[in-house]
């Protein structure tokens, strides 16, 4: 018995060091294009800026009809939206994980205000879920070019360096970052797909572990909203 734990040691670093080698031929055979890179980046300031422009017109239609300054505004609109409120904003989620037109979480934001707690907390995550394995999957396809064109050349750097020396560690890396609030997680799970780490793991690990920091979130901004409620009520009985 104990002569073979040494075998099945030498297996394992044989192992880790086969992975890691086919990993930066993985890396290799998909260098960046910087052309491709710089295209790219400029379609997508381009839907960033049309899609920014779309939300504030939106925002400005939704201030007109009152929906931002009255709950029974709010909720007539929401009931006659329907389940074509619920789809628009689902996919709103998903292509703001792809292009940055508002940060993730003012739009989770939105959800929960429009939505309630619950069904906000569902829209959120299974928004953020498919737009999350989408991000994966496009940098997993196109390679490096794709995520230099999505991030900023620095953060891209940043990132590869360290995958670079760090590949037994990734894992544990990703768990770790997609379940403490405020991490960059669309950059995260981008980079993901440049590492070795398989899709069925991703997929599996990015379900569970986005449900701690979404739910506290869901229900901090909930209990938010219901106080801020009560302090415009105040303010209204008291001056207005």
């Amino acid at each position: 018995m104990t002569s073979q734990i040494p075998e099945i040691n030498e297996e394992q670093k044989e192992e880790k060091k086969e992975r890691a080698h086919r990993l930066a031929e993985w890396r290799k055979k998909h260098p960046v294009d910087p052309v491709k890179a710089a295209k790219l980046r400029r379609l997508m300031t381009i839907a960033t800026i049309i899609g920014i422009l779309a939300c504030v017109a939106l925002g400005l239609y939704g201030w007109r009809l009152g929906i931002f300054t009255s709950t029974e505004k709010m909720q007539e609109f929401i009931s006659r939206s329907g389940v074509w409120g619920a789809f628009f904003f689902f996919l709103l989620q998903i292509v703001q994980c792809i292009i940055p037109i508002i940060p993730g979480n003012v739009t989770s934001l939105f959800g929960i205000y429009f939505f309630g707690p619950l069904p906000g907390f569902l829209l959120n995550y299974l928004g953020i879920y498919v737009g999350e394995v989408i991000v994966f999957l496009l940098a997993r396809f196109f390679g490096p070019t794709f995520v230099h064109a999505a991030v900023k050349p620095e953060t891209f750097e940043k990132y590869s360096k360290w995958l670079d020396a760090n590949d037994e560690k990734i894992k544990k890396f990703f768990i770790w970052t997609m379940a403490l609030p405020g991490m960059p997680d669309d950059v995260i799970c981008m980079v993901m797909g440049l590492t070795n780490m398989s899709f069925k793991t991703f997929a599996l690990h990015l379900a569970w572990t986005k449900v701690p920091a979404l739910f506290i979130y869901t229900f901090f901004l909930d209990y938010a909203f219901k106080q801020g409620g009560e302090v415009l009520r105040w303010i209204k009985s008291g001056f207005i």
